[in-house]
């Protein structure tokens, strides 16, 4: 009795299912084929799967790196919430102290309440960003 193969089983059941036409050109392809054939096959075939696994190893590195970077990402972002807070406290302490110190102090002189509302006024007010130099407060 004939050893019945993988390969054989599908090209039995490929010639009862398609038609004449199609089951000439089946019949080539077969387990026997000619030697050099196999060979060329066997080559490209190693030669792709060496290319893919190169290709899964940049994907792997490049993953990694993306990993890696989050990873930093999400400590410079610990970092800077961490730095904000200590800003916001910095500016309630110093907003708090300025407001503080124009209610306690009780000083007649309107000109120096003035100047305690204008501080108050300007720590809680956004700074623009744009700094003065010397030379343009000398000229004013």
């Amino acid at each position: 009795m004939r050893k019945r193969t993988a390969s054989w089983i599908v090209l039995t059941y490929l010639k009862r299912r398609l038609p004449i036409q199609k089951q000439r050109t089946i019949s080539c392809w077969n387990h026997k084929e000619q030697p050099r054939k196999r060979m060329l096959r066997q080559f490209i075939a190693r030669k792709e799967t060496a290319q893919l696994k190169e290709m899964f190893s940049d994907k792997e590195n490049y993953l990694q790196r993306l990993k890696q970077d989050h990873e930093g990402l999400k400590v410079s972002e610990a970092a800077a919430t961490g730095s904000v807070r200590v800003l916001k406290r910095f500016l309630a302490a110093t907003s708090t102290l300025d407001s503080s110190k124009v209610e306690n102090e009780s000083i007649s002189d309107s000109i120096v309440s003035e100047a305690g509302k204008v501080v108050t006024k300007f720590s809680l007010e956004r700074w623009s960003g744009r700094r003065h130099s010397i030379e343009e407060n000398q000229e004013s």
